[in-house]
């Protein structure tokens, strides 16, 4: 997953590994974790991959200080 410079990202798909774009829920979520964050603020979408339609969960996350 990488972050591109206008705020989205780019994610691998859990398939096929084709990459495509994914975009925040909001402005506020700024990165992707792999399991919901203990704070319960943690978001999960549903993206559909391009290439192979798999179903990718996407679990996006605001950054804690």
């Amino acid at each position: 997953m990488s972050k591109d410079a206008d705020g989205n990202f780019t994610v691998l798909c859990t398939v096929c590994k084709t990459p495509f774009k994914v975009y925040p829920p909001g402005l506020e979520y700024v990165r992707i974790i792999q399991q919901p964050c203990t704070r319960g603020d943690s978001i999960a979408t549903d993206r559909t991959c391009p290439a192979c339609d798999t179903q990718n969960t996407i679990i996006w996350d605001i950054e804690h200080k």
